[in-house]
């Protein structure tokens, strides 16, 4: 776009190592002040406290003399091609279902399918789906069909220390196990009723976890929801 001038007329600094309040105050400021330019601030939330103020203090600046855009995540067949380019050069030892893994745990985040890549190749060498939610810490779908038959079916007790068990052994936070949840609770065959309660109901329980509420006692929280909804639906 800038052609020749691309130098002058672009700014990156990455706040990993530009993360000083003079920063802000000086070349940010400085570079905001012109006519036209195209400034990258890589990692904003890495620098000081200070400079981040100082940021915000001068972003409505920023912002009027900026056209913002927001781009949407990227379509699977997008993110298969560049991925299968980087396994196919890189030599990377993956199975389908390691593949389709990474997909589903992406978000269409190509940078977050790199990490995984990354991440699991350096662990274990082979990729496949069992390595791949290991590394990321997040709870298999296996795990989570197990977790919502027991909430279906199991005493409270007996639910309870179930899930404290996958918990320990894949390592996996309750918040992930909410968020998998969430997802199948649209599989459910429970009247739209007992959807919306459910629904209601994880949602607070998920942003205590978010404030720093005890894992336990929300899980106590999600079982008793999960109890209750069924008893809405019998009746």
């Amino acid at each position: 776009m800038y052609g020749i001038h691309l130098k002058n007329m672009v700014m990156e600094l990455n706040a990993s190592d530009d993360r000083g309040i003079d920063v802000v105050r000086e070349q940010i400021k400085n570079f905001a002040s012109t006519s036209s330019g195209f400034g990258i601030a890589n990692e904003a939330d890495s620098m000081t406290q200070q400079a981040q103020a100082a940021l915000r203090r001068i972003i409505p600046a920023i912002q009027s003399r900026c056209t913002r855009f927001r781009f949407q995540p990227l379509l699977k067949d997008q993110i298969v091609d560049r991925m299968d380019y980087i396994i196919k050069n890189e030599n990377v030892d993956i199975t389908i279902d390691g593949k389709q893994a990474i997909l589903d745990l992406s978000g269409g985040d190509m940078r977050r399918v790199l990490n995984i890549l990354q991440a699991c190749f350096l662990a274990y060498g082979k990729i496949d789906s069992e390595s791949v939610y290991s590394c990321t810490g997040q709870p298999r779908p296996q795990d989570v069909s197990k977790i919502l038959d027991s909430l279906g079916s199991d005493e409270f007790s007996t639910c309870y220390e179930y899930i404290l068990k996958i918990k320990s052994m894949r390592g996996i936070a309750l918040s992930d196990i909410i968020s998998r949840l969430s997802e199948m609770i649209l599989q459910i065959d429970y009247p739209d009723k007992v959807k919306c309660y459910l629904a209601s109901n994880i949602a607070d329980i998920e942003y205590r976890l978010s404030n720093g509420a005890t894992e336990l006692v929300q899980l106590s929280a999600l079982i008793s929801t999960f109890k209750l909804g069924i008893n809405l639906a019998a009746s």
